[in-house]
């Protein structure tokens, strides 16, 4: 991902947000699409090892879907610790 995002809710919140604008620093992003998330997601990373329980969680609890595809319409400067605003 580009972006990791802390939000309040359990889960996927982001899954809803297709078609709404995002805010992080002073860059606008418009949402798209959910991201689907495929067999990648279960392989070896740096220290961690292989683990298929990773897909099948992110399958039964919000249909494939972690993360969102998104547009920049407004570039700007967006830093660690910045805040993410969720415009409409």
């Amino acid at each position: 991902p580009n972006l990791v995002i802390a939000t309040p809710a359990d889960g996927t919140p982001e899954v809803t947000w297709k078609g709404k604008t995002l805010r992080v620093g002073t860059a606008v992003l418009s949402i798209q699409v959910p991201t689907i998330r495929c067999v990648m997601t279960t392989l070896s990373q740096g220290d961690l090892p292989k683990d298929p329980r990773i897909l099948r969680t992110v399958v039964q609890h919000s249909n494939h879907h972690a993360g969102v595809y998104a547009t920049v319409t407004q570039p700007g400067v967006v830093r660690v610790g910045d805040a993410v605003e969720l415009l409409a």
